[in-house]
């Protein structure tokens, strides 16, 4: 009951948003990726109150400005058109948007798509605004035609070994079971392991941290890389000129953190394109000492 009512809640909260490319509409962007039609789903907005950062390894938590105390944020998911496929990475929060413009399903079907013609889903991790558009009110499948790709580790944590769940999780683990059985009982349910090619130009990269098997997918084409980081990051505000601050979301923290270093550097390097599931805009990176500056991508490609 609580989940519901979180759910609920923050897509209730929504604000103007202004679209930076390719608009398809008010809660729709699109950008090109080679041979890849990436299309960001927001299906909610929320704020996020800054005290969910922690410091790390007893580090000191920074002096923040008093506008900073919550910052604005949607909830994403991504849907990527490709010469053979329609895939759709994470589900999002599903039926518990209130707001018809911006269900799932409404979204998808705006860009003239239909949900039986999704035929892959990426599953970033198993945290509920990421999977809760898998299944129906009925707890059917919303995608019928799609097989559901989730990372190895991220499954054995959540199914196999109930006695290394955190205690945190112990009770959402019984959750979790029924957003995937109805794709399991149809064999349509596939893991992967770190760095696997689950299509031509798509890679799961491991992330670890802010759930066990965390992943990003990155599509790769025509010499332009795109990285979909689930919640590499939450509060880019913040975290960019922070970017050692963990979250109480996080399964580990620490390692969290050495996982988004470590990601935005090569990302940096690569100048890679980024579709965070906690941000606005698609974006670019450079590093900058300790801090992480974004660069936009109406500076890029419009």
């Amino acid at each position: 009951m609580k989940l519901k009512l979180f759910l609920l809640f923050i897509s209730l909260i929504t604000l103007k948003y202004n679209n930076l490319v390719g608009q398809t509409n008010r809660y729709i962007d699109s950008i090109r990726i080679g041979k890849f039609v990436v299309y960001k789903l927001q299906e909610a907005e929320f704020y996020v109150p800054s005290s969910v950062l922690k410091p790390i390894n007893k580090d000191k938590m920074p002096l923040l400005a008093a506008n900073l105390d919550s910052v604005h944020a949607p909830a994403n998911s991504f849907l990527i058109k490709s010469p053979n496929n329609i895939i759709l990475v994470d589900a999002g929060i599903g039926d518990y948007s209130s707001n018809p413009e911006k269900n799932l399903m409404t979204l998808i079907k705006s860009i003239g798509v239909e949900p039986n013609q999704v035929d892959m889903i990426l599953i970033t991790h198993f945290h509920f605004d990421h999977i809760s558009g898998l299944i129906d009110s009925l707890g059917n499948e919303s995608f019928p035609n799609a097989s559901i790709y989730v990372s190895q580790k991220e499954n054995d944590y959540w199914f196999n070994n109930p006695n290394q769940l955190l205690e945190k999780h112990k009770k959402r683990a019984k959750m979790v079971p029924n957003y995937f059985v109805p794709y399991m009982n149809a064999n349509k349910y596939y893991t992967f392991n770190d760095y696997e090619f689950i299509a031509e130009g798509i890679q799961a990269i491991p992330a670890y941290g802010h759930t066990m098997g965390h992943t990003i997918f990155s599509f790769e084409s025509s010499n332009q890389t795109l990285w979909c980081i689930g919640d590499l990051m939450h509060i880019k505000k913040i975290q960019f000129d922070h970017p050692r601050l963990g979250i109480t979301y996080d399964s580990k923290p620490e390692t969290a953190v050495e996982s988004r270093m470590k990601l935005f550097e090569q990302a940096a390097k690569k100048r890679v394109y980024i579709a965070a599931s906690h941000d606005f805009d698609y974006f670019k990176i450079k590093i900058n000492g300790e801090k992480i500056v974004e660069i936009p991508l109406t500076y890029l490609i419009l």
